[in-house]
């Protein structure tokens, strides 16, 4: 699950849809971190719905009767993923902020009516509910509602890491990873200090960020706004690693988004040699 930097401007008033996940007997996506790329999935029945959320609107997460994701749409392609049956169809999300369920508030804790029915896929705005509970609450009043619910204020959405520190403390040159999170996706956790001191240490070598695959850079194509923008690429998959085991800046490898994409379409993943093999020049 890789981390990406979040568009500026994100604030309560994109907050526009909402969507019912989970099941009767499980909690999902508890796994995603904050920044993390993961996919989310719904019925086959709904295959429009997913389409209709932009990139930088914000699509809030409900199950169990608890709001518990704010999540964006990284891209607007939607995918057939078979490896959930009842919900194969997916769309790439980034999670901007997700509450651990004893934290997670009560949905009548933020909304003042009764929401009847599930949300399945992305159809339901928060409007369309205000349309069926006229003179209640404004859409403005329900998306402060929420955003406080999960930031505590209404400052906008902190485009910075918040793990990120001073150069001086990327010191060390290995980090636990792969502790087991149990979830329906069987993700692992990732250390952003490790992928930070990878671009770093490239950076100092190199004096650009280029694509291990295809010698992409973001630097190049978008200038000043691609600054120092790369992703990292886990060699070794992380489902595959032993419980607190140790990382090093040799086990990534950095890579623009496309290829990234590429890297994790075939099961087992393809290596990075056999992707740069795969490219029509």
């Amino acid at each position: 699950m890789s981390q990406v930097l979040i568009p500026e401007n994100i604030n309560y008033k994109k907050i526009l849809w909402l969507k019912e996940v989970g099941g009767p007997d499980r909690w999902a996506y508890m796994d995603v971190n904050e920044r993390d790329i993961f996919d989310l999935h719904w019925p086959k029945t709904s295959p429009k719905y997913p389409a209709k959320a932009a990139i930088g609107d914000i699509i809030l997460l409900k199950q169990h009767r608890k709001l518990t994701h704010l999540v964006i749409p990284y891209s607007n392609q939607v995918f057939e993923r078979f490896i959930m049956p009842r919900w194969p169809m997916a769309r790439e999300v980034i999670c901007l902020r997700k509450l651990d369920i004893d934290s997670a508030p009560w949905l009548n804790q933020v909304f003042p009516f009764s929401l009847q029915g599930g949300a399945h896929g992305i159809g339901y705005s928060l409007q369309s509910f205000l349309n069926s509970h006229p003179g209640i609450i404004t859409l403005d009043q329900l998306q402060k509602n929420i955003w406080r619910a999960f930031f505590s204020s209404l400052e906008p959405f902190p485009v910075k890491l918040q793990d990120e520190s001073p150069e001086d403390e990327y010191t060390v040159e290995e980090f636990p990873e792969g502790k087991p999170i149990q979830s329906l996706h069987l993700r692992r956790e990732r250390n952003a200090k490790l992928v930070k001191l990878k671009k770093d240490t490239v950076l100092k070598q190199k004096g650009i960020l280029k694509c291990e695959v295809c010698q992409f850079s973001f630097l190049d194509k978008y200038g000043d706004i691609g600054q120092n923008f790369i992703e990292a690429h886990h060699i070794v998959p992380l489902s595959e690693l032993k419980p607190e085991s140790m990382n090093t800046i040799d086990d990534l490898a950095l890579v623009c988004s496309n290829c990234h994409r590429m890297l994790h379409k075939i099961r087992p993943w393809i290596t990075v040699d056999q992707l740069k093999e795969r490219l029509i020049t």
